[in-house]
């Protein structure tokens, strides 16, 4: 049974936790990954699932797309997307971008749960989707020849969302890699 309730209050974090896991970026406190996933584990997940959205290759700039999954006690669930490439980590991290990139998105699927809504390493605003990323999204949809019940569900895996209505650009960016890679597999697929 959990010592607290969430959304968390920084201010009533011990010091001697604060010490280790909160960091002071900007003016701002900013909870560690490993202090995000102390909380929520304390205060109770059901599972943990991590997927690889994108690996990292030469055409997307050797960039690693991940997503996270916790589903807490009650039920609920929070996800949370990060990213990784040799021009947003260390030199010593690089030859682990698959693995920053799962570590990102943990961390922001733990905050989410404990409701900080902020990321340890960078201030970040979530986006609406563009329109340019709507229509790009239809092109890809017509060119995969996909019903709206398919394209639903691959929206809804890569997600969790059931449309594109609230849709972030974050989101819609992952969306619209994976359409392309289905284009691809199809692409490549005909070719044999």
């Amino acid at each position: 049974m959990s010592k607290f309730t969430v959304p968390i209050n920084m201010n009533e974090l011990s010091q001697e936790f604060k010490s280790m896991y909160v960091q002071n970026l900007h003016g701002k406190e900013h909870m560690t990954v490993m202090g995000a996933v102390i909380l929520a584990t304390e205060y109770g997940i059901q599972s943990i699932e991590t997927d690889l959205i994108q690996a990292p290759n030469a055409e997307n700039g050797q960039t690693a797309i991940v997503k996270a999954k916790i589903v807490d006690k009650d039920g609920r669930i929070f996800t949370g997307i990060g990213d990784a490439n040799p021009s947003n980590v260390n030199r010593m991290v690089a030859p682990a971008i698959i693995r920053m990139a799962e570590t990102r998105a943990l961390g922001r699927a733990c905050r989410w749960l404990l409701g900080l809504n902020t990321l340890s390493d960078e201030i970040y605003v979530q986006e609406p989707i563009t329109a340019e990323q709507i229509n790009t999204i239809r092109e890809l949809i017509k060119l995969n020849n996909l019903t709206k019940e398919q394209s639903g569900k691959i929206f809804t895996e890569i997600t969790g969302k059931m449309s594109l209505a609230n849709a972030t650009k974050d989101e819609a960016y992952l969306y619209i890699q994976a359409l392309k890679n289905l284009q691809k597999v199809k692409d490549d697929t005909n070719e044999m």
